[in-house]
């Protein structure tokens, strides 16, 4: 089979292009989810008119990125199928987060706290510079005393087992604690003394850890 190379660039260059907008872009991401929604709620998304909205769909159905369901005389719109979900994970990046201690249970998304993770992703990926920020995510990690984790069973209580304040490290800690946590529910030696990371340690007065988001 014969294939025009310049074909194929072109055809590659027009999706790069319809992705990269940025208000296709936040459509696109939006829709990963497995969702439909109409016009007007990607329109919200992409912080566009609807007659806007409608343009941007437009391109995305020509370029085979999503799809339409008629249901009546809504239209609901999705990602034309799994390879074009897996291609947008491709092209994403995730950059950190940051460590911040005595902020309570305040779930704003801060410009300190963006501007620092944007600041260390940029340190070493300056290319991202040009990027499209599609969202910003606030989560809460507790931490244990002393930042450590709370891991063993509850006395009392019989096949009660805590697992928690793994704080910024539950990635890289995570799978090892479910280990040891597996050990115990077994009836097992678990590998390490777990003494210091008993869950129904007290808490001196005053020395209590603040709020880690």
């Amino acid at each position: 089979m014969n294939v025009d190379p310049h074909q194929s660039d072109r055809a590659v260059s027009s999706v790069a292009a319809a992705i990269g907008e940025p208000a296709r872009a936040r459509m696109l991401f939006c829709l990963m989810d497995g969702h439909a929604r109409t016009s007007t709620e990607l329109a919200v998304v992409a912080d566009v008119s609807p007659s806007t909205a409608s343009v941007h769909l437009q391109r995305l159905k020509t370029e085979r990125l999503v799809d339409v369901i008629v249901q009546g005389k809504h239209r609901y719109y999705r990602l034309e199928g799994a390879s074009v979900a897996a291609a947008l994970e491709a092209l994403s990046v995730v950059a950190g987060a940051t460590r911040e201690f005595g902020v309570g249970f305040d779930y704003r998304v801060t410009a300190a706290g963006q501007a620092e993770v944007l600041g260390e992703a940029l340190h070493v990926a300056p290319g991202l510079a040009s990027a499209t920020i599609i969202e910003t995510r606030v989560g809460f990690r507790p931490v244990g005393q002393g930042i450590r984790p709370l891991l063993g069973a509850v006395p009392g209580v019989g096949g009660l087992l805590v697992g928690n304040g793994l704080g910024a490290a539950g990635l890289t800690i995570g799978p090892f604690a479910g280990h040891v946590l597996a050990e115990i529910a077994l009836e097992r030696v678990p590998p390490i003394d777990l003494a210091q990371f008993d869950p129904m340690q007290r808490t001196p007065a005053g020395s209590l850890n603040p709020p880690l988001r």
